[in-house]
């Protein structure tokens, strides 16, 4: 089974290593559980040194779904 949480710890890693990357200040995994009526129980959290933090969701994802979808939450990728 995947761990989510170390798979976001490195992207974070990784992504801080490039220039698009250099502003991020942390990137966290976090995991709600499921809640009736939330559509969105499972999310990356994304902080800057000088941008407001970006919530992208990731509920269901596999390791790589997390890494796509946080690349297009950045503007990365489509």
């Amino acid at each position: 089974m995947e761990n989510k949480r170390i798979i976001v710890a490195n992207l974070a890693a990784t992504m801080k290593q490039t220039r698009f990357g250099d502003n991020i200040t942390e990137m966290e995994y976090y995991d709600m559980g499921e809640v009736p009526d939330r559509p969105c129980d499972e999310y990356v959290v994304v902080r800057f040194k000088d941008a407001p933090a970006i919530r992208v969701c990731v509920t269901m994802d596999s390791g790589i779904g997390i890494i796509t979808d946080v690349l297009k939450g950045l503007g990365v990728t489509r």
